[in-house]
């Protein structure tokens, strides 16, 4: 995909823009968020010589020292985070015109007019030689294609914070031939069973809500889909959606799921429940299934006790929730 950013100085940053932005980092960064990470997005005023003051949104992905030193509370290198933050700039490349720093004013210029970098990462030494004279602290700078591609020589550096700055410009988009998206698994049972536009089930849910959870699933399920976990989002009758969890069973045919310790999992779901609860109503119970039946041998949990942590005493087979609506 190609695309045109447009200069900056066509329009200001707006209270709507701000927090449409802060939605977005917080929706597609809430697992790192759930571990420590901080995120800011504020209004960035820029003043050049070639153009009137505007504004710009500055955001910052931190993580917090501890009062009164240098120490971070929470220490990650790249390869800790990468497997979030990657998706998250995939994802803002798309929908936001991330500027370079080259169209900063003169004094962000990051001591290079040419800089077409648009990423900084601020970055602590794991060994400082002698902390009395540094804190070991150094910065390094690049585009956003940069990050998506794992170009990044940070080695095993801490993350200190991630910066960059958005303009609230659309991102134009040349018609240029995309691959067919494959459908999921909703589209594909509506068209198996003849649902059209005008049906009850389309007007009133519709697919963006079904593609808005495929993403969400992906994004904080994929590792355990690498390995070997499966997920699935199934339309219901009244319009719900339900969100099921399981590990296919290769060589039992008999049982076609495996029995799995929840322990493998919470990592990932939990960030998940939260981020639903949040934009979603759910059901109130998740069900744990220690069965291939699912009306018997099951347990449930409220969604504030999965979020708090508490967890079943027993292998799974399969956990489902239900989203209900939009909030």
């Amino acid at each position: 995909m190609m695309r045109y950013l447009k200069s900056f100085n066509e329009a200001n940053i707006t209270d709507e823009f701000l927090s449409g932005l802060q939605d977005f980092c917080e929706m597609n960064l809430v697992y790192l968020m759930d571990d420590g990470l901080q995120v800011s997005v504020d209004k960035h005023p820029v003043s050049r010589e070639d153009m009137d003051t505007t504004y710009l949104s500055a955001v910052t992905l931190r993580y917090p020292l501890q009062e009164g030193t240098f120490e971070l509370l929470v220490q990650k290198n790249w390869n800790d985070i990468k497997d979030v933050i990657i998706p998250f700039f995939t994802r803002l490349g798309r929908e936001y015109n991330v500027i370079t720093f080259d169209q900063l004013s003169v004094a962000q210029f990051f001591k290079d007019r040419m800089n077409k970098d648009q990423v900084q990462f601020g970055l602590r030494r794991t060994t400082v030689v002698n902390p009395g004279l540094t804190s070991g602290g150094f910065r390094k700078n690049f585009t956003i294609d940069d990050v998506i591609a794992d170009r990044l020589d940070l080695g095993t550096n801490l993350i200190v914070e991630i910066r960059f700055y958005v303009s609230c410009d659309e991102v134009i988009v040349l018609e240029v031939p995309l691959p067919v998206k494959k459908k999921s698994i909703g589209s594909r049972v509506k068209d198996f069973l003849g649902f059209n536009e005008s049906d009850f089930y389309v007007r009133l849910k519709g697919d963006d809500l079904q593609d808005e959870l495929d993403d969400l699933c992906e994004q904080f399920l994929s590792p355990l889909v690498d390995d070997g976990f499966t997920y699935e989002i199934r339309p219901a009758w009244n319009g719900e959606f339900d969100i099921r969890l399981s590990r296919p069973e290769t060589t039992n045919l008999l049982s076609p799921h495996q029995l799995y310790d929840y322990t493998l999992v919470m990592d990932r779901f939990i960030p998940l429940v939260r981020m639903l609860s949040r934009r979603y109503d759910l059901s109130e119970w998740i069900h744990f299934y220690s069965t291939e039946e699912w009306d018997i041998n099951k347990k449930v949990f409220s969604v504030e006790q999965i979020c708090m942590d508490k967890k079943p005493d027993f292998l799974v087979t399969r956990i489902k929730l239900t989203v209900k609506s939009r909030k």
